[in-house]
């Protein structure tokens, strides 16, 4: 008995036009039986089309699918970063749902065993919200340039936003606009607002109704992507115009919400996440850390709430390709990387923000032994010094201020080392033979400083360069702290030596701040800090 099945000479039309792989089985073969649909083996010459006729096809079906897959994925947005475990069926009983929320924070393993899930469903548009934002509802086109506006000025130097969702966003119906989102666009907006001279920053109505909203989306039980993005914004206004309290609490509660979310955790991305998706957690997550060590660089016995990045922590990519939506290449960077690599100025900004944690932790540890203290200060230094050289040798413009977070590293590193706790800390807990060693280092610290201090001022120079050319209102508030660090340590020097080129820096960088006053109110507060200190004559400061 012959068992062989006739087959026909060539593919059927439509493996052919879906590229499957076809038996060739007639009357029909296995694809199109299983899927059951007609299974066509005649070939119409018009029906045969060149390769670039091919290409085009094949690219306006992937568009197809990728239309699908955003539309299947739509639904879980708002839980794309929960444990896989948590994402079960609804249970749309209220007291279900109460004890699911609760239950996913008290016992996740039971909340998952049970195969409750968390609610996402969002509240409607908060009335202050709306208020603040009624000339972008109402307006046409107002919308549009509100985004277009935050993008120009400050997606340059925190690219934690995507464009491409921020456009889905704005082109849905202005009815249409979720709490979530509605709270993100207000967000923009109060970033882009400077207070008129005069008035307290915390006293504006937009802040206030940003705040308000921020508490309501909290207690509704909500914890959307949009809203920790929306509160790093927040953040930035509060530490960029001298609100440093609310900063600092502000951070802690964004540091907060995204380890509830799984941010924090993006070695690789979730199952069927998009990759531009998965960059931008990578992103906000960063952008997380660096505000930490930011608001904690000028406190002393602070620790940091977020842990140091691990060495798989992938760094951020090309930020122009994920404006775009364009996957990079697969070899991307990860914290153990090389810092010779080529790399993003996002990603050198988190290179030296991941830099100075480490020295925030190191000036807080109290309880190691000199020998390890010395080799920890000299491998922090070495490593700062070189990413620094690095920044300056690829002389990007948008590097500017990685280049002042390494500043700033440097000072907190070296002024640790310089004041006299430190010193009398070792003396207590070992034998007077170590005082020579303690004094030979205060001595090639005293020395970096100056030397610091110096390249600061040329730092301030390039500065005032850069707002020349774009403008005080695309400037990163994340600079403050290096200039007034600079001018601190210039305006010391100048005290100590008498030489003039000290008073030279001092006054270029009180003048960077000056100008930099005019969009962040910070810069005001750092200039009344050192017009304490210019009062200050005869004293030795350290």
């Amino acid at each position: 008995m012959d068992d062989r099945t006739e087959t026909a000479a060539k593919a059927c039309a439509a493996c052919r036009k879906y590229k499957r792989k076809c038996n060739k089985a007639l009357p029909s073969c296995s694809t199109c039986l299983g899927l059951r649909r007609e299974c066509d083996y005649s070939i119409p010459s018009s029906a045969q089309l060149n390769p670039e006729e091919e290409i085009v096809l094949l690219r306006a079906r992937v568009g197809e699918l990728e239309g699908l897959m955003d539309k299947a994925l739509a639904g879980r947005r708002d839980e794309f970063s929960l444990p896989s475990s948590v994402r079960a069926d609804r249970i749309s009983s209220p007291a279900n749902s109460s004890l699911s929320s609760s239950l996913l924070f008290l016992d996740q393993k039971f909340f998952a065993h049970l195969g409750f899930s968390v609610e996402t469903a969002c509240p409607p548009m908060q009335v202050d919200i709306a208020n603040a934002l009624k000339d972008e509802l109402n307006q046409q086109g107002a919308m549009e340039l509100l985004v277009s506006r935050y993008f120009d000025a400050v997606h340059n130097w925190m690219p934690i936003i995507s464009m491409m969702r921020m456009k889905r966003v704005i082109s849905r119906s202005r009815e249409g606009i979720r709490a979530d989102a509605a709270f993100l666009l207000a967000s923009m907006k109060l970033l882009l607002h400077t207070p008129e001279s005069g008035t307290q920053p915390e006293d504006t109505r937009l802040y206030r109704a940003v705040k308000a909203a921020s508490l309501q989306l909290e207690l509704s039980g909500l914890q959307p992507f949009m809203v920790v993005q929306g509160g790093l914004l927040v953040a930035v206004y509060e530490l960029g115009h001298g609100i440093h309290q609310s900063a600092y609490m502000t951070v802690a509660h964004c540091a907060r919400q995204a380890i509830s979310l799984g941010v924090h955790d993006q070695e690789g991305p979730k199952f069927l996440q998009p990759w531009a998706e998965w960059e931008e957690q990578i992103r906000v997550w960063w952008f997380v850390l660096m505000l930490d060590r930011y608001v904690t660089v000028g406190r002393e016995g602070r620790p940091l709430c977020t842990e140091d990045p691990k060495k798989h922590t992938p760094l951020p990519e090309n930020s122009e390709a994920w404006d775009r939506g364009a996957m990079t290449s697969p070899n991307r960077l990860y914290v153990s990387s090389s810092a010779s690599v080529i790399a993003s100025p996002y990603a050198r900004l988190a290179q030296a923000f991941n830099l100075l944690g480490r020295v925030i932790r190191h000036c807080d540890d109290h309880e190691q032994d000199f020998d390890f203290t010395l080799d920890e200060l000299n491998a922090l230094h070495q490593a700062i010094s070189a990413l620094l050289k690095l920044i300056l040798a690829e002389e990007s413009n948008d590097s500017y201020a990685a280049t002042a977070m390494c500043f700033s590293a440097l000072m907190k590193l070296h002024k640790n080392h310089l004041s006299d706790s430190f010193g009398q800390d070792y003396v207590r807990r070992t034998d007077s033979q170590l005082s020579s060693r303690i004094r030979e280092c205060s001595e090639i610290s005293y020395n970096i400083m100056i030397d610091i201090s110096l390249q600061i001022l040329d730092f301030a120079q390039t500065l005032e360069l850069r707002i020349l050319m774009s403008g005080v209102d695309k400037m990163s508030p994340l600079v403050l702290h290096c200039l007034y660090r600079g001018a601190y340590w210039l305006s010391y020097l100048h005290g100590a030596t008498g030489e003039d080129k000290f008073l030279t820096g001092r006054s270029v960088c009180d003048g960077v701040l000056k100008t930099m006053s005019l969009r962040w109110k910070a810069a005001d507060t750092y200039l009344q800090i050192l017009e304490r200190l210019y009062k200050e004559t005869g004293r030795m400061i350290t």
